[in-house]
């Protein structure tokens, strides 16, 4: 089953992760020259745009898994997550032994010039499994990780606890993540990794196909709307209260309802999009996710002293042709195409 809608949208979330990750005028590696604006409000903008995207993937994930769930038996989530796992793995092997400071590799060898990057994979162990070889798979474990629960607790016939137990686990998850300064809680772990928000986005999603509940347009859009005010007054607050900044915050209490208002607008105009290049490009997205980041890290670590305007406006068509292309290649090689799977 596939809506187009959906598909599209799928695919502008893709590429606002890409942006974010990318970080145009803000640099991780020589962020001076951007420190000014209005370079730090161009900055600041493509950090906090994009994160519907997240949100809005794991409302589809559980959309479109709830058909596969059962309170007879796990096989059926145990099958769902079967790619998943196998992606994540090899992704994560490709990450770790893939080099992305090609100067230190050239310059010291493969071996000296690979030190630094695994010992930032080992300095955190737990992040070996809730994470992976690379920051951003760790939305994958988390995916599995909600699904299982939430096929588990049906399994148990435990359905009326996940609700309970996913807003719990939100507030948790916002309390050592964005609030945490503003609350003075220091937990040496990221609550964006593990079930604290994949739980309960996922378990929205499952229970919007379950209920079958939707709402009009003007209501739909009203969410969208209230969540994207709420979201921007948390950061305004948060910035003011806490000195926390504009950029970094993965989750906050806006973005359920932003991502959902969205989610519920889309589903009521399933035809926009319809064959449209768009549309097309939708069964790439999850290659796109795993594959992207390789060149991202390769761009930020190979290019600190490059000081450009247009340089910094071009990466992302860069990177976009860079995916474009290894997507190509990557899905036309029997023995590779494995690590682009369509979905």
């Amino acid at each position: 089953m596939r809506i187009s809608s959906l598909d599209c949208t799928r695919v502008i979330a893709i590429a606002a992760i890409m942006a974010l990750h990318l970080a145009p005028f803000a640099s991780p590696f020589n962020p001076t020259p951007w420190a000014s604006a209005p370079y730090v409000w161009i900055a600041d903008f493509i950090n906090q745009a994009g994160r519907f995207a997240v949100p809005f993937f794991f409302l589809c994930a559980g959309y479109f898994v709830q058909p596969k769930l059962s309170a007879e038996t796990l096989a059926p989530a145990l099958r769902y997550c079967r790619p998943i796992l196998l992606l994540w793995v090899l992704w994560s092997l490709i990450y770790a032994f893939l080099p992305m400071d090609l100067p230190a590799v050239l310059d010291k060898g493969y071996v000296q010039g690979m030190q630094g990057q695994w010992s930032m994979l080992l300095a955190r162990p737990l992040d070996l499994l809730l994470v992976g070889g690379m920051l951003h798979l760790w939305f994958l474990p988390a995916l599995m990780l909600a699904v299982l629960m939430i096929a588990g607790a049906h399994r148990l016939r435990w359905e009326n606890g996940l609700l309970p137990l996913a807003i719990a686990l939100y507030l948790i998850g916002l309390a050592g993540g964005s609030y945490a300064k503003l609350l003075d809680i220091q937990w040496d772990f990221n609550t964006r990794n593990g079930p604290f928000f994949a739980l309960p986005l996922v378990l929205a999603g499952v229970l919007l196909r379950q209920t079958g509940r939707r709402l009009g347009d003007k209501a739909a859009i009203g969410l969208m709307l209230g969540g994207m005010l709420l979201y921007l007054v948390e950061l305004w607050g948060l910035n003011r209260y806490a000195q926390s900044g504009f950029r970094g915050h993965d989750f906050l209490l806006g973005s359920l309802p932003w991502a959902l208002g969205l989610f519920w607008l889309l589903l009521n105009h399933p035809q926009w999009g319809r064959d449209s290049w768009l549309e097309k490009q939708a069964p790439n997205v999850l290659g796109i996710y795993c594959l992207h980041m390789y060149f991202v890290a390769v761009m930020l670590m190979g290019t600190p002293g490059v000081v450009s305007v247009v340089w910094e406006a071009a990466k992302l068509p860069v990177l976009l042709l860079l995916v474009a292309i290894s997507i190509w290649t990557l899905s036309r090689t029997p023995a590779l195409k494995v690590l682009v799977r369509k979905a």
